[in-house]
């Protein structure tokens, strides 16, 4: 099980000690044994006296085998690749995040073994699914339709799955969006808690947005598979083949919602975007690729490159 404990780096032993007490012997007992790593407020005559009476032992890992501590440093890592998606831009807000990443963190299965920390701890807290709102960034539009006419965000959706490690989340996406190719794993950046409304305040408002985006026809430009890709000044691009049987070059950032991305990655053997090989393509359809930063034409019958 995971406790997360704001300090700071100036710390006395006598104060840690003092922590060590308050936050993980009264809820757990005193432990057989610690395992840390050699910071000086562990290896002091305080500190180690301190366990000498409680009849605990101290393990320190060492500069040759520093994998003592494995466990530790992956949950340390997991903690700042939440923090990360959690904080301001000031980062002056992550202490008061703590207490939900250490909820998030110890209700999650793990791979190893099959449970939660809170499971094999005896007992698993109610957990409630909630709804998001979808944001409509670099969806895929109906033929004729104008982006900047596009409500914000749709929905509000179930979230099915979460992976607060990746900070990516699965929603109940609606057929006419699956329909379109459109993958239903987000990262968060693209989702917004939904919020229930409050009858009393303001009653009979439907909070849910929606848009009628229609079951693709014969007509449209949808992605059938992604054949290649390429960096372009360290920009990627992917290689995309149109149901319709052309080709072209299309940022990332167009692509990044579909499922066969997915596909391509798994073919690939990587797990996400960032680990695809580092070469440039030399073969090259219907003209140079757009830069990235570029914007979409529509997707219609005479231009083909809107995803």
């Amino acid at each position: 099980m995971v406790h997360l404990i704001p300090l700071t780096t100036t710390i006395k032993a006598s104060e840690l000690a003092w922590l060590f007490i308050k936050d993980i012997v009264r809820l757990h007992g005193l432990p057989d044994s610690i395992v840390s790593d050699r910071d000086t407020k562990f290896t002091s005559r305080f500190w180690k006296e301190t366990h000498r009476m409680m009849g605990t032992k101290l393990l320190m890992s060492t500069a040759f085998h520093p994998q003592t501590d494995g466990a530790s440093e992956r949950a340390i890592r997991s903690v700042t690749q939440i923090l990360r998606g959690m904080t301001k831009a000031n980062q002056s807000d992550w202490v008061e995040k703590l207490p939900m990443v250490e909820f998030t963190m110890n209700s999650t299965v793990s791979v190893t073994t099959g449970f939660a920390p809170f499971e094999i701890n005896g007992i698993m807290p109610r957990m409630i699914r909630g709804d998001a709102y979808l944001s409509t960034k670099n969806l895929n539009l109906p033929k004729g339709r104008a982006h900047k006419l596009l409500p914000k965000f749709l929905g509000p959706y179930k979230i099915l799955e979460g992976s607060p490690e990746s900070s990516n989340y699965v929603l109940e996406l609606p057929n006419e969006l699956k329909a379109r190719g459109i993958h239903s794993r987000f990262h968060v950046s693209r989702l917004k808690p939904f919020v229930a409304n409050d009858n009393r305040l303001f009653p009979r408002r439907d909070p849910k947005v929606f848009y009628d985006y229609g079951m693709p026809d014969d007509t449209e430009w949808l992605v059938d598979d992604i054949v290649g890709h390429q960096w372009n000044k360290n920009k990627l691009q992917f290689h995309v083949k149109w149901n319709m049987g052309d080709t072209t070059w299309e940022p990332r950032e167009h692509c990044e919602d579909l499922k066969v991305l997915d596909d391509y990655l798994q073919l690939m053997g990587v797990s996400s975007p960032e680990d695809l090989p580092r070469y440039v393509a030399k073969e090259r359809t219907n003209g140079p690729p757009r830069a990235s930063g570029s914007k979409a034409p529509q997707a219609t019958r005479n231009n083909p490159r809107k995803l």
